[in-house]
């Protein structure tokens, strides 16, 4: 089924009551030249999957969604937009209820009081054609649940609010946020969402620990990231730089 009711302009909403993964299905299209906006929403996903393959648990009452995105920029700037999906989470939290406590982990965790409440997964294609260049960006959103016993403990914005939420209005919602900085980024490129995702990150001597490999990790303070969204951290053998990983927050 297919819905615009209420989108802003240019995205197309293709609801589904349960998908293998909306990324998944997303990615497919994407191969088949769906458009640029295409929304891909599920209210279950059967095998969800978050960063490094893991399990997403994805049950009926939290927000499961991926877009198709077709910037006409090289693919060197596409990874700056895992910093675009936060942001606009992060408005549909204030949105929601200003005095949550929100904050984001790079590159691309909602944390809401140390626990996380919202993962991105992004998934592009391989830019040597123009039928090639397209990206995928699913949001996962914890509205009414959460797992236990996560790696990086959980919750859920009903766990912190008391409040149920309308699947479609938080939806469009988030959309909204979503197109508002995409447009931002379009236009006034990467530094505008680089300060303000840094006024909403893990403040400047937080430690970290960041795994780049299965055996191998850096542990240092966190700086910053760079302009082009890099993670900066300095360890006691200098400043650091680092372009992909798992991260973190050391709890001493």
């Amino acid at each position: 089924m297919s819905i615009t009711k209420k989108l802003p302009e240019g995205l197309t909403l293709f609801h589904f009551k349960t998908l293998d993964s909306t990324n998944k299905t997303a990615v497919e299209m994407a191969r088949t030249n769906a458009s640029s906006g295409t929304v891909v929403w599920a209210e279950s996903q059967k095998n969800g999957k978050g960063r490094n393959n893991r399990t997403w648990i994805s049950e009926f009452g939290n927000l499961y969604s991926s877009i198709i995105l077709r910037p006409q920029l090289s693919i060197e700037h596409i990874s700056q937009l895992t910093f675009i999906a936060p942001l606009a989470i992060g408005d549909l939290i204030e949105h929601i209820d200003s005095n949550i406590d929100y904050s984001f982990k790079w590159p691309n965790d909602v944390l809401v009081a140390g626990r996380k409440i919202c993962g991105i997964l992004l998934q592009s294609g391989s830019w040597e054609k123009t039928h090639d260049k397209w990206i995928v960006l699913g949001c996962g959103l914890n509205l009414a649940s959460f797992p236990p016993n996560t790696e990086t403990p959980a919750t859920s914005l009903f766990e912190e609010t008391g409040r149920s939420f309308v699947l479609e209005e938080v939806l469009i919602s988030y959309y909204t946020f979503f197109s508002k900085w995409y447009d931002i980024w379009l236009k006034n490129g990467f530094l505008s969402i680089r300060k303000a995702w840094l006024d909403k990150s893990h403040p400047v001597g937080q430690s970290l620990v960041t795994q780049i490999t299965s055996d191998k990790k850096i542990c240092g303070q966190f700086l910053g990231i760079d302009e082009n969204g890099a993670l900066l951290i300095v360890t006691k053998k200098g400043e650091v730089k680092i372009n992909a990983g798992e991260v973190f927050i050391d709890r001493g």
